[in-house]
């Protein structure tokens, strides 16, 4: 009887052991990427400026490597960002963006015609 609550008592413990593990390894060691906008319109001028998606970890300072590349699609490309994350425990996450490349907005002024000199030569 004594050798079964041994048993017992050491499958207590280590389902604790477990428990205690998995807790710790779920709310310390993961890279977390706040929600983000994953498909885009926008002319390229403006995608250069657009922010890369916000990572937390709670494993240290975060490091974040972009690569960006174009394909055909679309009317002038598609430009996929993908952002990689990496925390001081070697742990990596990704994000990525697909962006519908756009034609550059051109602002036109339009100037009343009494405002535009009379270049004709006389």
């Amino acid at each position: 009887m004594k050798n079964t609550t041994i048993i017992s008592l050491n499958k207590n413990i280590f389902l604790s052991f477990v428990c205690v593990v998995a807790f710790f390894t779920s709310s310390f060691g993961q890279i977390q990427i706040e929600e983000y906008p994953r498909k885009l319109k926008m002319p390229m001028s403006e995608i250069k400026e657009y922010p890369i998606p916000v990572a937390h970890s709670n494993c240290d300072s975060l490091t974040s490597n972009v690569k960006e590349e174009i394909f055909s699609g679309g009317q002038n490309g598609t430009l996929v960002r993908t952002v990689t994350y990496t925390d001081k425990c070697d742990q990596t996450s990704e994000a990525q963006q697909y962006f519908n490349i756009e034609s550059e907005r051109i602002q036109l002024k339009v100037i009343p015609q009494a405002d535009v000199p009379n270049t004709r030569k006389k």
